[in-house]
């Protein structure tokens, strides 16, 4: 079937001191290349690429979809769809998570500012032989390689004032 996975990235604003609100970046469907490692490989190069311009949504996911095409030949297995929230007032992102999705490693969620990933997947639990439900789960995950990128981006703001 695949090893399918929806990347989608999204950021915090805020309306007033006490309110946010996140904003979402179109869907990157990966068919073969959904695996927590690729993702997090891909998102490496991100934040490598990145530098300087972190936190930008658009950019940023323009050039993680860049990245995707160059690692993915041909013509399949790599697409890019409008996401159903886009300014998520509401918090509604996470009840459209069923509809996303297309299965296998799930939903990851990466913030753009903090390249922090959270996967949203379905887990199978066996209620006997040849009888399983699937359960939601979700896990956080943070690449050291793009943590760096942050630090130093933090270091570069702090040493320009």
């Amino acid at each position: 079937m695949g090893d399918r996975a929806v990347v989608v990235f999204r950021q915090e604003h805020t309306l007033t001191e006490s309110e946010t609100y996140y904003r979402y970046s179109p869907m990157v469907y990966l068919h073969w290349n959904g695996n927590k490692d690729n993702v997090l490989h891909y998102i490496d190069k991100l934040a490598e690429t990145m530098e300087g311009r972190e936190g930008d949504l658009h950019y940023g996911v323009a050039r993680f979809i860049g990245i995707c095409h160059e690692d993915i030949k041909g013509n399949l297995s790599l697409g890019v769809s409008n996401c159903p929230v886009t300014d998520d007032t509401d918090n509604l992102f996470y009840d459209e998570l069923g509809h996303i999705t297309h299965g296998d490693n799930g939903v990851y969620v990466v913030d753009i500012d903090t390249y922090q990933v959270e996967r949203n997947y379905g887990k199978y639990v066996a209620n006997g032989e040849d009888d399983f439900d699937i359960e939601p789960a979700e896990e956080y995950i943070f690449s050291e390689y793009a943590k760096g990128y942050i630090e130093r981006a933090k270091n570069r703001k702090l040493n320009s004032h």
